[in-house]
Order: structure tokens, then C-alpha cells, then sequence
């Protein structure tokens, strides 16, 4: 509950999705950590991300859940990741991304 996404008021199933919502966007913002290597230039990464954000936003099981969720640290990490990845699209850059050994 610390990114302020999932209430103490919300149902089994509002639960479910945004559960789902938060491990898609997830997955698709950590890929260029899983892959090592990673190449920005290619536009299907950012296109999946555009894609998955509208869908996301025509999603009405989604608009359905009040109030609007998100800690302040949360909002501005997943804007601060896509404004980099947006920007390296534009450079088109090839990274190499390692993910810390934990």
C-alpha cells in the first residue's frame, strides 16, 4: 500500500485489476533491464508503450475504480522513466542496462 495504488476500500476483483494494470506496466517499463542490451531506436518498444497506456485509458473497468490512485512518488517515477525512455527513443540509443544483484 505504500504507492498509494490499492485501498483498504477496494473489491476482490478492483483489486485484480489493478494488480494486473500495475504487472503489465511493470514488465513493459523493466524489459530494457532484462535484456541487457537494448535498443531504443527500434520503434515497437515505444509504440507498445503508447499502446498499452491507451488501452489502458479506454479501459472501462478502470475508469469504473475511484478515487485516482498513485502515491506522489509513484506518479513521478513512471513520468520520469517514460520522459528517458522517450528521450533515448529520440536519440535512438542502444543501452546496456544491468539489473543490481539484490
Amino acid at each position: 500500500m505504500a504507492l498509494g495504488i490499492i485501498s483498504d476500500d477496494d473489491t476482490a476483483q478492483d483489486r485484480d485489476i489493478i494488480i494486473e494494470s500495475a504487472r503489465q506496466g511493470s514488465r513493459l517499463l523493466g524489459r530494457p533491464f532484462a535484456e541487457g542490451t537494448f535498443d531504443f531506436g527500434a520503434p515497437a518498444y515505444l509504440q507498445s508503450i503508447y499502446q498499452m497506456g491507451e488501452e489502458q485509458r479506454q479501459r472501462q473497468d478502470l475508469k469504473n475504480i475511484k478515487p485516482a490512485r498513485g502515491s506522489a512518488d509513484s506518479i513521478y517515477l513512471n513520468r520520469a522513466y517514460f520522459g528517458v525512455y522517450s528521450l533515448m527513443g529520440m536519440l535512438q540509443a542502444t543501452i546496456r542496462a544491468e539489473r543490481p544483484d539484490v
